[in-house]
């Protein structure tokens, strides 16, 4: 597992990592955050000297508009994986659910890795910051609401340029 997580993110040093959840929560659970929303973190992030910024994502379609859009030369995101380019759940469209569990275990390995988590509600991002405690101080959630979205990207900023 571990081998796997350094695969899928090398460059941890000085790194940030994104978890964007799509597929089915947008069904299931009343939306997602939109790829803009995440994009001036990431922008902030590699201004500021920032390394590598890890991906964990279920869609396709993400990846897609990342790889498009996004600083490439920072981003990483573990290749190989079953991805949905809908709202159907990636588990449902895996060969098996060990390979689904393997590749989630992989993505939370590797975004407990990094320096700095941006996300929204996921078990997903909260087990990466169970297994790096110093993320609960360097994360974001973006689907918070004890903080406007001015206030968040503003305390992300101070994360970063006190590095």
């Amino acid at each position: 597992m571990q081998q796997r997580a350094e695969c899928a993110h090398p460059k941890r040093d000085n790194s940030l990592g994104i978890h964007i959840r799509h597929s089915e929560k947008g069904v299931t659970r009343g939306g997602v955050i939109a790829l803009s929303d995440f994009f001036p973190y990431a922008k902030a992030f590699v201004e500021n000297g920032g390394g590598s910024i890890f991906v964990a994502t279920d869609s396709s379609l993400v990846i897609e508009e990342i790889t498009s859009k996004w600083p490439n030369s920072h981003v990483v995101y573990q290749g190989g994986t079953t991805l949905s380019r809908n709202d159907t759940a990636t588990f449902d469209l895996a060969v098996s659910h060990h390979q689904t569990n393997l590749e989630a275990l992989t993505d939370i390995l590797a975004l407990s890795k990094c320096t700095y988590l941006v996300h929204g509600f996921s078990a997903l991002s909260e087990a990466a910051k169970y297994l790096n405690p110093s993320l609960i101080e360097r994360s974001v959630n973006l689907e918070h609401k004890d903080q406007d979205d001015k206030a968040k990207y503003t305390k992300f900023l101070k994360m970063i340029e006190s590095e």
